[in-house]
């Protein structure tokens, strides 16, 4: 059992070699992971994709949250986290560029 940070701070995956199955618990869901709702603040989005990296190195043949998902969607579901990463701390940076006024001196 492995412990990650993910929409929450208490998801545990399980791996389990002789089946080469990963049991992803709350890191899987059905699209990209809901990282943008103000109603649910607590979010640790790159650590989420780390997990779904983490995971995707194990090259699984089988990954199951609450249904049986194609081990070959965890891979994009990783890249997709990341990119979501990607995309809001460039995004970020550049309102922070744009607004020198905010930051601290």
């Amino acid at each position: 059992m492995r412990h990650g940070l993910g929409e929450t701070d208490d998801h545990t995956w399980v791996w389990r070699p002789a089946t080469r199955t990963i049991v992803g618990g709350d890191f899987i869901v059905s699209s990209l992971p809901n990282a943008g709702t103000p109603f649910r603040v607590q979010r640790y989005i790159p650590e989420w994709a780390d997990a779904l990296e983490e995971m995707a190195e194990l090259e699984p043949g089988a990954v199951a949250r609450a249904v049986r998902l194609k081990a070959d969607l965890l891979d994009a579901r990783a890249r997709a986290t990341r990119s979501f990463v990607a995309a809001n701390v460039l995004r970020s940076a550049a309102v922070a560029l744009r607004d020198p006024g905010d930051r601290p001196s």
